[in-house]
This record gives C-alpha cells, sequence and structure tokens, in this order.
C-alpha cells in the first residue's frame, strides 16, 4: 500500500487488516516524513482553540463535499493530491480532516443497538388496515328502521360536570385560613406569655424597677456564652490586648479588622455582679447597652482587680514598628480572584479575605491566572497613594516602612506593577524595592506614572559548586556558608511617567521617555532601553483572553477560605483538564509545596509536568538545604535509582557538559526510561540545550519514542555530542 495522507488515517484509526497495518507501521518506522506526520496528526487532533474553516469565502477551500468524497474514497484521483496538499500545509484543515475520519470510523465500524422496546414500539407503528366502504342493503335498512324509532323515544342522557369544575366543600376552602389563625394565635400566646419578649412599653413596672438577683457564678457564666458566640464579654473588654498598648495600637486594630470582616458585630451584656448589688447599685436591665470602644481605660491606668482573682502585674508595651515610620494603610482592593496569605505563626498559606488589611511582615502571592490590586495609602499629613499590581505567579513580602518612602516591599518573584493616579502632589513618590537582598529606590516622578518589574529566579546549570577554604584558612563552622545561590534578575519597565532608580547615593538610573525598560539589578546597566511592545499586565488598554477569563472563573472555586492551601489545592493535580493541572502546579511552587511538586514530575499533563520542573529548578539553587529535601520527597515518589537521577537532572546540566558524547548518549539513554518523570526531566533538558526535538515527545508510543531516540543518536554520532565541540 501506498502511504498517503488517507492511507495514515486509516492507520489511525486502526480499520485496516492486520497485514495491512503491520506492513503500514513498518514503513512510517522507517521513513521519517511519514513518522512526522503521524506525529503531527496525533498533535493537532488533540490541540486547543485550533479552529475550523470557514464555509464560505475565503479559507472555504476545499469545499465539504470534496472532503466528504475523500474520505470516502470516492474523489477523483486527479483531486485527490489538491486537497491532502491543503491539508499538509495547513494544521486546521489537516485537524479538521482526521477528526472528521476518526467520528466517521467510530460511527460507521461499530453497529447500532437497538433496545427490544424501542423496536416493539416501532413495529406496533406499522400500517393500519383501511377502512372498507361496503354499500348498505335495503332490507337491513327496513330492519333498522324500528330500533331508530325507539331510540328517539328513549330519554336523553344528563351532562356530567367535571370534577374540577365542581364547587369545593366549605371546611377544604377554609382549612388553609384555619391552619394561619391557629399558628398566628399561639405566636401571639407565646409573646404575651414570655415577659422576656414584650417591648419595654408593654414590661410591668415592677420588671424595670427591682433589680433581679443574679447567682453567684453568673458572671464569669455570661462572659463564657459571650466568648461561645463570638462576643467580647465585659471583663476581656476591659483588659486591653498587649499588641494595643503604645504605639502599635493602631496596627493591632488592622489586624483585628482584617480577621473579622465576615464576624458579626458583638454585643456586649453587662451582668450584674455581685460586687455591685453590695455597693447598692441597682442594675437596671433596661440600661444594657452596647460598650463603646472610648470605654476602655487608658493604656496607662492599669485595672482594678476583680474578686477572687490575682491582679497580673503591669508588662512594659512594646512594638517592633519604628514609631518614626508609621506603616501605610494597605488594603486588598480586588473584587474578583484570588490572593493567598501566609501565617508567620504556622508557615501555611490561607485565603486572604476580600477588603482586608495587610500589616507589616505579611507574607501574600497571587496565584496563575489572578492579577490582584492592593491600595496603599501613606500614613504622613499629606495622604499620598498609589496603586500596587501583583500579577498570578508574583510572591512578595511587606517590609517595615522608612520615612523617605511610600512603602517598602521585598519582591521574592513574578510581575508587581506600581501605579501612582493624578493625585496633584509635587515631587515623586519613592517606593522602596529590595530583590536578592538588595534595596533600590524607584522615585515616581510625577502623577500617573505607570511602572512594574519583573523579578525571574535563575535555573541551575550543574550540580553546585561549593567553594572550599584554602590550606591555611581555618574550615568554616558551617559548610553552607561557603555556597553562594545564584542572583535573581530584575526588569523594570515604565510605559507612562517618568521614574527614576536608585541603587546608591550616585548610582541612579533615570528614564527619558517610556516606555522603556533596564535590567536595574544588573550593575552594569546604567540606562533605559526603549520599549518596543508593552507588557500587557501594564496595558490599561489590553483585553483579558477569553481564554484566561475562563481558567479564572473555572480555578477560583478550588480556593476554600476556612483551608488552608496544601489540603485545597493538591487534589486539583488529578484534574482531568490540563490546565486546572497547570495551575494547581503554578499555585503550590508560590507556597514552596516540594512534596506535592514532585508528585506533579509523573502527571498525566505535560503542562503540569513542565510547571513542576521548571517550579522546582528555580526552588532548588536558593539554599544548599534544598537539595537534602528534594532527595527525601523524591526517595518517597520514585523507586531505585530513578530518585537519584531526578534530583540530577533537576539541577541540569551544562553546555559544557553536554559536548561530551558520553554524558549525551546517558541523556539519551535516560529519555527512554519507562518513566515518564525521568523521560520529561531528560528531554527538558536536551531541548533546552539545543532547541530541537527531533519528532521525540516523552508521551508518545515506544514505536515512536524509540524511533526518534534513533534520529536522536544517529545526531550525537555525528556532532560527537548533543553540541559541537566548537560551537
Amino acid at each position: 500500500m501506498r502511504l498517503t495522507l488517507r492511507t495514515l488515517l486509516a492507520y489511525l484509526d486502526d480499520i485496516l487488516e492486520a497485514s495491512q497495518a503491520r506492513e503500514i507501521g513498518a514503513r512510517i518506522s522507517e521513513n521519517s516524513v511519514a513518522s512526522s506526520l503521524v506525529t503531527r496528526i496525533r498533535d493537532v487532533t488533540r490541540r486547543r482553540r485550533i479552529g475550523s474553516p470557514e464555509l464560505t469565502g475565503a479559507g472555504a477551500s476545499p469545499e465539504p463535499n470534496v472532503v466528504a468524497e475523500y474520505l470516502d474514497n470516492t474523489l477523483d484521483p486527479s483531486a485527490v493530491a489538491d486537497v491532502e496538499k491543503v491539508c499538509l500545509d495547513s494544521d486546521m484543515h489537516l485537524a479538521e480532516v482526521a477528526a472528521c475520519h476518526q467520528v466517521l470510523t467510530i460511527v460507521l465500524g461499530e453497529p447500532v443497538t437497538i433496545r427490544p422496546e424501542l423496536r416493539d414500539r416501532m413495529y406496533a407503528l406499522g400500517k393500519q388496515p383501511e377502512a372498507t366502504n361496503t354499500p348498505i342493503q335495503a332490507d337491513q335498512i327496513l330492519a333498522a328502521a324500528p330500533s331508530a324509532a325507539a331510540a328517539v323515544t328513549a330519554a336523553p342522557e344528563r351532562p356530567v360536570v367535571p370534577e374540577y369544575l365542581k364547587r369545593r366543600p366549605l371546611m377544604r376552602r377554609l382549612a388553609p385560613w384555619l391552619l394561619v389563625g391557629v399558628l398566628l394565635s399561639g405566636w401571639l400566646a407565646m409573646i404575651l406569655t414570655d415577659e422576656d419578649l414584650l417591648p419595654g412599653w408593654l414590661r410591668p413596672v415592677a420588671q424595670t424597677s427591682a433589680p433581679r438577683e443574679t447567682p453567684a457564678g453568673a458572671g464569669a457564666n455570661v462572659a463564657a456564652v459571650a466568648r461561645d458566640r463570638g462576643s467580647p464579654s465585659v471583663v476581656d473588654a476591659q483588659e486591653p490586648a498587649p499588641d494595643a498598648i503604645g504605639p502599635g495600637a493602631e496596627q493591632a486594630a488592622a489586624i483585628a479588622a482584617r480577621s473579622s470582616l465576615d464576624a458579626p458585630i458583638p454585643v456586649d451584656v453587662a451582668p450584674d455582679s455581685a460586687s455591685g448589688t453590695e455597693a447598692g447599685g441597682a442594675a437596671d436591665s433596661a440600661d444594657l447597652a452596647l460598650v463603646p470602644e472610648t470605654s476602655l481605660p487608658p493604656s496607662d491606668v492599669v485595672p482594678p482587680p476583680s474578686p477572687g482573682i490575682p491582679a497580673e502585674p503591669a508588662v512594659a508595651p512594646t512594638t517592633d514598628v519604628d514609631p518614626g515610620a508609621p506603616f501605610p494603610t494597605v488594603l486588598y482592593a480586588s473584587s474578583e480572584g484570588v490572593m493567598i496569605l501566609r501565617s508567620p505563626e504556622s508557615g501555611d498559606w490561607s485565603v486572604l479575605p476580600r477588603r482586608a488589611l495587610l500589616h507589616v511582615g505579611d507574607e501574600i502571592a497571587a496565584p496563575e491566572p489572578f492579577l490582584s490590586e492592593l491600595a496603599v495609602t501613606s500614613a504622613g499629613q499629606a495622604k499620598a497613594s498609589i496603586t500596587l499590581l501583583m500579577a498570578g505567579g508574583a510572591r512578595a513580602q511587606l517590609l517595615p516602612a522608612r520615612p523617605e518612602s511610600i512603602m517598602e516591599l521585598e519582591i521574592d518573584r513574578g510581575r508587581v506593577g506600581f501605579l501612582r493616579p493624578s493625585d496633584g502632589l509635587a515631587g515623586p513618590l519613592t517606593v522602596g524595592v529590595t530583590v536578592g537582598g538588595m534595596r533600590s529606590a524607584i522615585d515616581l516622578k510625577q502623577p500617573e506614572t505607570r511602572c512594574g518589574v519583573y523579578v525571574e529566579r535563575p535555573q541551575p546549570q550543574g550540580l553546585p559548586l561549593v567553594e572550599t577554604p584554602a590550606a591555611d584558612e581555618p574550615p568554616a563552622e558551617d559548610p553552607t556558608l561557603e555556597y553562594v545561590p545564584p542572583a535573581p534578575t530584575g526588569t523594570l519597565f515604565v510605559v507612562a511617567g517618568a521614574v527614576d532608580v536608585r541603587r546608591g547615593p550616585e548610582d541612579v538610573i533615570a528614564s527619558e521617555a517610556a516606555p522603556e525598560w533596564t535590567e536595574w539589578t544588573n550593575p552594569s546597566s546604567t540606562q533605559f532601553i526603549a520599549l518596543g511592545t508593552l507588557p500587557v499586565w501594564l496595558d490599561p488598554t489590553a483585553r483579558v483572553p477569553m481564554t484566561t477569563r475562563n481558567f479564572s472563573r473555572n480555578y477560583e472555586p478550588e480556593f476554600a477560605l476556612d483551608q488552608p492551601i496544601q489540603m485545597s489545592i493538591p487534589p486539583v493535580l488529578r484534574d482531568r483538564r490540563a490546565h486546572m493541572a497547570r495551575l494547581a502546579a503554578q499555585t503550590l511552587a508560590l507556597t514552596d509545596d516540594v512534596e506535592n511538586l514532585v508528585l506533579a514530575l509523573s502527571n498525566d499533563h505535560e503542562e503540569a509536568r513542565l510547571a513542576a520542573i521548571v517550579s522546582l529548578r528555580e526552588w532548588l539553587p536558593r539554599q544548599l538545604e534544598n537539595d537534602d529535601r528534594l532527595r527525601e520527597a523524591a526517595s518517597r515518589v520514585f523507586r531505585g535509582e530513578d530518585a537519584a537521577v531526578a534530583v540530577e537532572l533537576l539541577w541540569g546540566k551544562s553546555d559544557a557538559d553536554v559536548r561530551s558524547e558520553a554524558a549525551a548518549q546517558q541523556l539519551l539513554a535516560w529519555m527512554g526510561s519507562d518513566n515518564v518523570a525521568i523521560r520529561e526531566l531528560a528531554f527538558f533538558q536536551v531541548h533546552r540545550l539545543t532547541g530541537k526535538d527531533l519528532g521525540y515527545r516523552p508521551v508518545n508510543p515506544l514505536a515512536q519514542r524509540e524511533a526518534a531516540l534513533e534520529r536522536w543518536r544517529e545526531h550525537v554520532k555525528r556532532t560527537k555530542g548533543l553540541l559541537p565541540p566548537n560551537s
């Protein structure tokens, strides 16, 4: 048989005879063009959002009827070449023809199952016998005449009234109203017999003039009930928290506001205490009211000890915030999307509530594909403000404020934007940005300035090199001090307005004409460079793609408010949708969940595996202890030597490594592994260094992988390595 496109489609859909299938399979493995075409057909049929040909106008060729004749093998041989040429030149037409062939194979290749009851029903709907118009004889008419006369004299039948038109009995009509009356009577009786439910003007005079007796311990019981309902008791309200004393009181109030956004407003009921009764003060139940915040005693006054409770020693107020540099107001202002917050006590990540206030030391992150917005307002006399944008994949920490800046921020990774509104203020607004331990001051020099930074973590190019001390130097007490992690790179984009970057007193980079960009973390960068295309996350006119909106709408419900991220997101890795598994892996990377990322290396979806590989490679070189943690996690997932191989491949290979033929052959051997994670890791390094694939994909069937590996072996033998020695 000839290796035509239609023959390949028949082979892929398994409609050939066994001998023909073996023959075509052998010829495909020998022919690189046919093997590549088979891989391409499978790729385009699985590709999402590839589109479909137009029915009329430009792009409508070939006509659908021509494609139908081609699939039915009835098309004129002279026109077959034209149809196949269009399919080979266009992935969209190739996917359409391949998918139609697959659907026709399924529909026509399997017998239609008819249920017995459906078959019987269809037989019952057969042709009914026609009525016969037999003429009536005269004698039959004469015989029927007496009976007809008798029928005329018979009394006519009375019409019957339908059931739904009959008048219902009286009791059935009154029953609903009687039931309502009984319920209302019971409700009124309950109110009139319970004095606690009566309004104040209906209560008896004795109820409001005579104090009710309170048994011993009633104050403690009321306080306990108030705590159970989420409302502070009077005893608790009279003892200010340590964080609310001194200069940090405003900050503690912001923390309390964030933690109780969804809680009801507490109502404090002051119970009658035994000491108050002995003093002669009658406790009037009508005077029970809310305890205002101003009723708290001053911070320098110690409340008197309660009876039976020893007085606590006074504690000097402490605070971690410099009183000379008050922390700005940072409000989570996004109405949609998700932002997560790391707990400083447990280290767990959880969903940040809407309209939450952040404070110094908070570590926040914006998962993909959400765009989070923070409103920052200075605490000085001149209320300056900026808008902070955190694109998906960004993670940062709020640092203590400085007098010369509106806020201080340490960016761990990702894209963070700064927007200065039309505030009418003279002079620049300064934002302190720390990346990789280096602080820089970014001056937004004029209103309506829009800029952003992109911090990218480096990936390793081989096992870490730990410097050993010289012979005359004493050995270091801690070996990790000899390891210097690679520094992240930071790029600053200015799309509107003017910005100055101050890396030191005399080291200033000034923007001249936006849009511009500069890699300000590189000491050799001394000026801005013209920017050709605006970043989408900083372009106010850019429209959010429909796919991104759909991903956000599908992914946002996975974040449970009452569960930490390490409990709610890992199950999404097993989602049948590839984009959901990828987003889950990227979210776990933001939280440094190494154990679940190692599990994601064997995920069913290629997108999730690649996201886990990149995330682990960016996390691994940050400190030397990460290697031990990664090896421990890999030993629980992989068997035998695969754990050590996975760690070695995550550290990566350098250009010098793959110029050796032996090292290149070792990578090819790992590409032939039975473990999809090892194949993906090895091919990641090969593709990263060479930029080629030669038709290899880790998820392809064994025969196709072996054919592609044979091409890679020929490439290595020809170049004496993955890369030529002198390239």
